[in-house]
């Protein structure tokens, strides 16, 4: 039925005809479930880290340690 003869009937006072319905397809309802799981574990990962505490700024620097490289050898007269 195209367009034009479906208003002529709505204004005339006829009723649509009910297309059947497909039956659903399984796969479709899977890749639902795993495509909201998905969105859902992102959301929650992503507002937990945005939420999660920082760790606190240390208030003065670490203290560097020397390596074995660094430590200048001590000249004698011998040498």
């Amino acid at each position: 039925m195209s367009g034009r003869d479906l208003v002529s009937e709505m204004r005339e006072g006829g009723t649509v005809r009910a297309v059947p319905r497909a039956p659903g397809n399984p796969v479709d309802l899977l890749l639902a479930v795993v495509a909201i799981a998905a969105i859902s574990a992102a959301g929650f990962f992503g507002v937990s880290f945005w939420l999660a505490p920082q760790p606190p700024i240390p208030l003065k620097p670490a203290p560097m340690v020397h390596s074995v490289a660094s430590v200048q050898p001590v000249w004698t007269e011998a040498d």
